[in-house]
């Protein structure tokens, strides 16, 4: 490389900096094209199902078909054990009613009493994803979310970036003490700054803008909460979904918001449950929260709740 002065390096390092975090941005931004047809049109008949899961993934689709479960009146949640949480069991003289294939491993799981914390621990999720797949395919044929080569493309311009900044700013600092230059105070920010705006211009969205425009028009549609009247309203799932479990506070089913709250600060706090930690989060990734077994042990598993 050619000798330069510490001002000129500096002025080449931050360009190409700024020109790296513009392409950067304009592939995970400024690219998306998704919308440029116009904006996806609202079908006649909402689906629930297609709001909670473009809202936050496949653990927020399990969320709500827990609360539909309950709903309908196929589980219900146990009386209360002091400070241990509530489980989820599946109701005395449920009403025979047919079950959506994801509706039916949610419902499955139950066949002993759960909590919500057991439900993202298990297979529940992946199985709720699996179930779900060729809705998702629609979905994605729609234009709606991210396309995979987009994300692709991020992580190969990610570590590009990464090797380009550390090895360029590696290598002046190498150069600058073996001629006992000490002044490299901007380098180093320059570098460092570079690489956190580089990690965050190339998070790609996991739904595309035209995915993101459907689900804000979907959501100022329909209240923010509902009213407690509006409880035994068909609209009333379709405000659940687009809410997520926060809405249902101030309703018969609060107890239901206050399970997957307190499930989330449990998982929030152990780093455990993947998304499915998440309370009305925006999951990223492929949709599952299997981590596999069961956390229940001792008397936290029935008493009182043994039907």
């Amino acid at each position: 490389m050619p000798d330069v002065t510490s001002q000129q390096f500096l002025i080449l390092y931050a360009t190409g900096c700024v020109l790296l975090l513009v392409s950067a941005l304009w592939l995970t931004r400024w690219r998306d094209a998704s919308n440029w047809d116009g904006r996806e049109p609202l079908p006649s008949d909402l689906d629930p199902y297609e709001i909670a899961f473009l809202r936050g993934d496949v653990n927020e689709l399990v969320r709500f078909l827990v609360f539909d479960l309950v709903r309908t009146g196929a589980l219900e949640l146990c009386p209360a054990e002091g400070k241990k949480p509530q489980l989820f069991r599946r109701a005395p003289n449920a009403p025979a009613v047919p079950l959506t294939p994801p509706a039916q491993a949610v419902y499955d799981f139950f066949d002993a009493p759960h909590s919500a914390g057991e439900l993202f621990k298990s297979s529940v999720p992946q199985r709720v994803s699996d179930a779900y797949a060729g809705e998702r395919e629609k979905l994605m044929d729609r234009g709606l979310f991210t396309p995979p080569w987009a994300r692709s493309a991020a992580r190969q311009l990610r570590l590009v970036g990464v090797i380009a900044i550390v090895g360029l700013g590696a290598y002046r600092l190498w150069y600058a003490f073996t001629v006992h230059h000490r002044n490299v105070g901007y380098l180093i920010t320059i570098g460092i700054v570079s690489l956190v705006l580089l990690f965050v211009f190339t998070s790609v969205p996991r739904l595309s803008r035209r995915g993101r425009q459907y689900l804000r028009t979907l959501r100022a549609g329909l209240p923010a909460s509902p009213a407690p009247a509006a409880t035994m309203s068909p609209a009333f799932g379709l405000v659940v979904a687009a809410g997520g479990m926060a809405v249902l506070a101030g309703t018969p089913y609060a107890g239901v918001s206050e399970e997957f709250k307190k499930q989330a600060a449990s998982d929030g706090s152990s780093s455990s449950g993947g998304c499915g930690s998440g309370y009305g989060c925006s999951s990223g990734g492929g949709g599952s929260s299997d981590g596999g077994g069961s956390s229940c042990s001792g008397g936290g598993c029935g008493g009182g709740c043994g039907g």
